[in-house]
């Protein structure tokens, strides 16, 4: 990593043949991420910001109370299959 000149905030760093590069640690300081941890890709323009990713699926998951619980599948696909059935019936001429 550097920096382009003494005033400019500007860091560099090198991406690998497999498209991967280093965040500098002034910067993963800065945006307080840690090992493992999700970041983002912000398009702005011709900008990309890096974003700390505060939410993902895995993060979010059982945050949400289902309304039957327990689902019960096979009641749910029976009942699918008898409307297919009333449906198919009453299109017929």
């Amino acid at each position: 990593m550097q920096l382009i000149n003494d005033t400019s905030p500007l860091l560099l760093t090198t991406m690998t043949q497999r498209g991967q590069i280093t965040v500098p640690a002034r910067i993963r300081r800065m945006l307080a991420v840690k090992p493992r941890q999700q970041l983002g890709f912000e398009i702005k323009g011709n900008e990309v910001h890096l974003v700390p990713v505060t939410a993902t699926l895995e993060s979010i998951y059982g945050s949400v109370t289902p309304k039957n619980r327990p689902e019960n599948f096979d009641a749910l696909i029976h009942q699918a299959k008898r409307a297919k059935k009333v449906f198919n019936q009453t299109k017929q001429p």
